[in-house]
């Protein structure tokens, strides 16, 4: 929990950090910061070429990385410190082989049931007064 408020306050002062750096401390501004860098006129070399082969690969990498954390974050066991996977599943949340047994689930199958007759036979009663 508390690297989770650290990195929350850190991650966005370095991205401000990088974006001030980019845009003050260079002539070429935001561009340069981006990977963007202008060519002599006589290249003939487009000015995206640097876009296409380093900053949009760079945003992909770091899409697949955070899809990636996602779909660890969605398997690993509900526990709080635990890092393993999730095998059992209990009231919808992953639970490890090791924790999965100190977990009692919210309503048992019977206990459904039981609701979902309770409300049919009210459904039947009231069509019956009508």
């Amino acid at each position: 929990m508390r690297l989770k408020s650290i990195l929350g306050v850190l991650l966005p002062l370095a991205v401000l950090g990088a974006v001030v750096y980019a845009v003050s401390c260079h002539t070429w501004g935001v561009l340069y910061g981006l990977g963007v860098h202008p060519y002599p006129e006589s290249s003939s070399t487009p000015w995206t070429y640097q876009m296409w082969s380093g900053v949009i690969p760079a945003l992909t990498v770091l899409t697949l990385f955070g899809a990636l954390s996602s779909v660890y974050h969605l398997h690993n066991c509900h526990y709080e410190t635990c890092w393993r996977l999730g095998r059992h599943r209990v009231n919808g949340s992953p639970w490890c082989d090791k924790h999965f047994k100190d977990v009692k689930p919210e309503l048992t199958p019977e206990d459904v049931l039981e609701m979902i007759l309770g409300v049919l036979t009210e459904i039947r009663d009231w069509h019956e007064t009508q």
